[in-house]
Protein backbone atom coordinates (compact mmCIF):
# COMPACT_ATOMS: atom_id res chain seq x y z
CA UNK A 1 0.00 0.00 0.00
CA UNK A 2 2.70 2.28 0.79
CA UNK A 3 4.55 1.73 -2.29
CA UNK A 4 1.55 2.18 -4.31
CA UNK A 5 1.19 5.60 -2.49
CA UNK A 6 4.47 7.15 -3.01
CA UNK A 7 4.41 5.86 -6.80
CA UNK A 8 1.00 7.71 -7.17
CA UNK A 9 2.45 10.93 -5.19
CA UNK A 10 5.66 11.66 -7.44
CA UNK A 11 3.23 10.45 -10.27
CA UNK A 12 0.90 13.19 -9.14
CA UNK A 13 3.84 15.92 -8.43
CA UNK A 14 4.85 15.38 -12.23
CA UNK A 15 1.59 15.64 -13.89
CA UNK A 16 1.34 19.07 -12.22
CA UNK A 17 4.81 20.32 -13.13
CA UNK A 18 4.31 18.76 -16.99
CA UNK A 19 0.94 20.63 -17.23
CA UNK A 20 2.26 23.95 -16.08
CA UNK A 21 5.21 23.49 -18.20
CA UNK A 22 3.01 22.72 -21.02
CA UNK A 23 0.90 26.16 -20.20
CA UNK A 24 4.02 28.22 -19.87
CA UNK A 25 6.33 26.82 -23.01
CA UNK A 26 2.81 27.84 -25.30
CA UNK A 27 2.33 30.96 -23.85
CA UNK A 28 5.85 32.40 -23.73
CA UNK A 29 8.15 30.38 -25.44
CA UNK A 30 6.33 28.40 -28.70
CA UNK A 31 6.43 29.84 -32.14
CA UNK A 32 4.89 29.08 -35.44
CA UNK A 33 6.80 29.24 -39.13
CA UNK A 34 4.87 30.13 -42.08
CA UNK A 35 5.81 30.63 -45.28
CA UNK A 36 4.12 31.49 -48.66
CA UNK A 37 4.34 32.72 -52.34
CA UNK A 38 3.14 36.56 -53.47
CA UNK A 39 2.24 37.16 -57.35
CA UNK A 40 1.02 40.57 -58.28
CA UNK A 41 0.57 41.80 -61.77
CA UNK A 42 -1.04 44.79 -63.62
CA UNK A 43 -2.88 45.23 -66.80
CA UNK A 44 -0.72 44.68 -69.65
CA UNK A 45 2.48 43.36 -67.39
CA UNK A 46 4.50 40.16 -66.60
CA UNK A 47 3.42 38.39 -62.82
CA UNK A 48 5.81 39.09 -60.39
CA UNK A 49 6.34 36.00 -57.59
CA UNK A 50 7.83 36.72 -54.14
CA UNK A 51 8.51 34.58 -51.63
CA UNK A 52 7.94 35.17 -47.99
CA UNK A 53 8.42 33.56 -44.55
CA UNK A 54 8.54 33.65 -40.64
CA UNK A 55 7.98 33.05 -37.96
CA UNK A 56 6.14 34.41 -34.43
CA UNK A 57 4.71 33.53 -31.50
CA UNK A 58 1.94 30.86 -30.65
CA UNK A 59 0.11 33.53 -28.44
CA UNK A 60 -0.26 36.07 -31.15
CA UNK A 61 -1.53 33.18 -33.88
CA UNK A 62 -4.33 31.97 -32.32
CA UNK A 63 -7.85 32.72 -31.78
CA UNK A 64 -9.04 33.81 -27.82
CA UNK A 65 -10.51 30.27 -27.22
CA UNK A 66 -7.42 28.60 -28.17
CA UNK A 67 -6.08 30.17 -25.21
CA UNK A 68 -9.07 29.70 -22.70
CA UNK A 69 -9.17 25.97 -24.06
CA UNK A 70 -5.11 25.85 -22.92
CA UNK A 71 -5.27 26.90 -19.69
CA UNK A 72 -8.44 25.29 -18.93
CA UNK A 73 -6.50 21.65 -19.82
CA UNK A 74 -3.75 22.89 -17.59
CA UNK A 75 -5.99 24.07 -14.92
CA UNK A 76 -8.28 21.12 -15.01
CA UNK A 77 -4.77 18.60 -14.86
CA UNK A 78 -3.17 20.74 -12.07
CA UNK A 79 -6.62 19.92 -10.13
CA UNK A 80 -6.52 16.21 -10.79
CA UNK A 81 -2.95 15.85 -10.09
CA UNK A 82 -3.55 17.84 -6.38
CA UNK A 83 -7.03 15.15 -6.21
CA UNK A 84 -4.49 12.11 -7.04
CA UNK A 85 -2.17 14.12 -4.22
CA UNK A 86 -4.45 13.79 -2.00
CA UNK A 87 -5.61 10.34 -2.75
CA UNK A 88 -9.22 10.83 -4.15
CA UNK A 89 -10.04 8.11 -6.29
CA UNK A 90 -13.53 9.46 -8.06
CA UNK A 91 -11.77 13.23 -8.41
CA UNK A 92 -8.82 11.85 -10.19
CA UNK A 93 -10.55 9.02 -12.21
CA UNK A 94 -13.23 11.87 -13.20
CA UNK A 95 -10.85 14.60 -14.14
CA UNK A 96 -8.41 11.34 -15.82
CA UNK A 97 -11.39 10.48 -18.23
CA UNK A 98 -12.16 14.14 -19.04
CA UNK A 99 -8.51 14.88 -19.82
CA UNK A 100 -8.20 11.59 -22.38
CA UNK A 101 -11.35 12.46 -23.90
CA UNK A 102 -10.48 16.06 -24.29
CA UNK A 103 -6.46 15.26 -25.64
CA UNK A 104 -8.52 13.02 -28.18
CA UNK A 105 -10.58 15.56 -29.29
CA UNK A 106 -8.35 18.73 -29.41
CA UNK A 107 -6.04 16.32 -31.60
CA UNK A 108 -1.98 17.04 -31.83
CA UNK A 109 -2.67 20.85 -31.49
CA UNK A 110 -2.74 21.21 -28.01
CA UNK A 111 -3.97 17.67 -26.43
CA UNK A 112 -0.84 16.25 -27.76
CA UNK A 113 1.12 17.88 -25.08
CA UNK A 114 -1.15 16.92 -22.56
CA UNK A 115 -2.10 13.36 -23.52
CA UNK A 116 0.96 12.28 -21.32
CA UNK A 117 -0.69 14.06 -18.38
CA UNK A 118 -3.88 12.76 -18.74
CA UNK A 119 -2.31 8.88 -19.69
CA UNK A 120 -0.35 9.37 -15.99
CA UNK A 121 -3.47 10.83 -14.14
CA UNK A 122 -4.87 7.43 -15.15
CA UNK A 123 -2.19 5.42 -13.63
CA UNK A 124 -2.33 7.54 -10.94
CA UNK A 125 -6.17 7.02 -10.52
CA UNK A 126 -5.74 2.75 -10.98
CA UNK A 127 -2.52 2.99 -8.17
CA UNK A 128 -5.05 4.45 -5.90
CA UNK A 129 -7.53 1.82 -6.49
CA UNK A 130 -4.99 -0.75 -6.12
CA UNK A 131 -3.90 0.76 -3.07
CA UNK A 132 -7.31 1.15 -1.48
CA UNK A 133 -7.87 -2.49 -2.06
CA UNK A 134 -4.64 -3.55 -0.53
CA UNK A 135 -5.72 -1.29 2.35
CA UNK A 136 -8.85 -3.33 3.02
CA UNK A 137 -9.48 -5.97 5.50
CA UNK A 138 -9.09 -9.51 4.36
CA UNK A 139 -12.81 -10.40 4.83
CA UNK A 140 -14.45 -7.55 2.58
CA UNK A 141 -11.25 -7.53 -0.18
Amino acid sequence: MKATRLLSRILAGAIVVWSIGVVIYHLAIAKVSFEGIRVSAGAGESPTTSVFSGERSWISSVEPISVAILGGFGALLVAGGLAAWRGSLLATLAVALLTLAGSYITGFSIGGFFFPAAAGLTLCAALIGVGGLASLPPDRA
